[in-house]
């Protein structure tokens, strides 16, 4: 807020530079008040926070991830037996095993 309400941004509109400078006398009272006693403790008007995300744990993801890619590996080989296929392919079964390492 400092940045937003600094009297020098407002150059030479003294009507605006007051007003600034008021906004940022405020701001900075406010500040010295949390810095010295805390934030104010959380009022009962306060809505309550929301409710935390449940974290997906990194092994399932890494052993989805490592399954998919082995299967698009499997239907490269099944579909497209090429020279081009075959590095693919290993590209593929490559990468799910990093995953499948991943996860220990």
């Amino acid at each position: 807020m400092t940045k937003v309400w600094h009297p020098d941004r407002f150059g030479e509109d003294a009507s605006l530079r007051q007003k600034a400078e008021e906004k940022l006398k405020a701001i900075n009272e406010a500040y010295e008040t949390i810095r010295r006693h805390g934030p104010p403790p959380p009022s009962a008007s306060s809505p309550p926070p929301p409710p935390r995300r449940r974290e997906i744990p990194r092994t399932s993801v890494s052993a989805v991830y490592g399954i998919a890619c082995a299967l698009l590996a499997l239907f490269i080989l099944l579909r497209r037996p090429t020279p081009a296929g075959l590095v693919i392919a290993l590209v593929l079964f490559g990468v799910s095993v990093a995953f499948v390492r991943r996860m220990r």
